[in-house]
């Protein structure tokens, strides 16, 4: 079975991306694990680690929760394929970090990522996120 992670910020530019991946994987057994990271104000501020992180913000936390399992009802009523199954997954901490942890914890085998694209840079092709992501 295929274990596609698909990092999402509620956007139009992730709900794409998920659609793009469903699609694309239509007739493959897929696992679409759907992660949120939350980047508190203080980690971005001074580089803390998730163990830090987690203590703040409780009530965004829920509520980013409840997203996550509202995208994934979303799209078990949207996509109905019984190849595909969706689990949803939260992380409080560092972007790219919180991406490592899911791959490392779920055995991930392909990521799919949506992207505003070039982040004031006209010569950049994709978006800051998914550079840090490939790098």
């Amino acid at each position: 079975m295929t274990r596609v992670l698909v990092p999402t910020d509620f956007s139009e530019n992730a709900w794409n991306a998920i659609q793009y991946g469903v699609r694309l994987y239509q007739n493959t057994p897929c696992v679409f694990y759907l992660l949120h990271v939350h980047i508190s104000k203080r980690q971005e501020n001074s580089g803390d680690t998730f163990a830090n992180g987690m203590l703040f913000e409780l009530p965004q936390r829920v509520s980013r929760k409840k997203k996550l399992e509202e995208l994934k009802e979303s799209l078990e009523g949207c996509f109905e394929n019984p190849n595909h199954r969706f689990e949803s997954l939260q992380v409080n901490g560092l972007f790219v970090d919180g991406i490592r942890r899911a791959i490392a914890e779920h055995q991930i085998d392909l990521i799919v990522m949506g992207t505003k694209g070039a982040s004031g840079l006209k010569e950049a092709t994709i978006g800051s996120r998914t550079g840090e992501v490939i790098t």
